[in-house]
């Protein structure tokens, strides 16, 4: 995703804090025959960093054991009129907050395995 310099946020807490907020995210993950976005609640945890959710194994994506994932926090979001600059020769514009992670997808079966990454 392109982010000019000047919006880039680096912060771990700050990022933390917003995909905390909005841990319904979409997982997206590539199999053989296709890429599969999913929307999923995800816990976020940091230190090191690592999200948690649930997938349904009718979900063809959780087939994707140990392939790249990108996950997508969406956030608050806002067309802006040329109008709200009061100059003239500007144009419309969509504001919007995102944090994009990626990582390897993996899989948990046990449930003491569960047990410890909610704890």
């Amino acid at each position: 995703m392109y982010v000019p310099k000047h919006f880039s946020q680096t912060d771990d807490q700050t990022l933390l804090a917003f995909m905390r907020r909005h841990a319904f995210a979409t997982v997206i993950t590539r199999s053989c025959a296709s890429l599969n976005a999913s929307p999923l609640p995800l816990l976020v945890d940091h230190q090191p960093w690592r999200l948690t959710g649930h997938m349904a194994r009718a979900n063809p994506a959780w087939m994707s054991i140990d392939q790249p994932a990108l996950v997508v926090f969406h956030g608050p979001h806002r067309y802006i009129s040329p109008r709200w600059y009061g100059a003239d020769d500007t144009v419309p514009t969509w504001n919007y907050l995102e944090v994009q992670a990626t990582g390897t997808f993996s899989l948990i079966t046990e449930d003491a395995d569960c047990r410890s990454v909610i704890a």
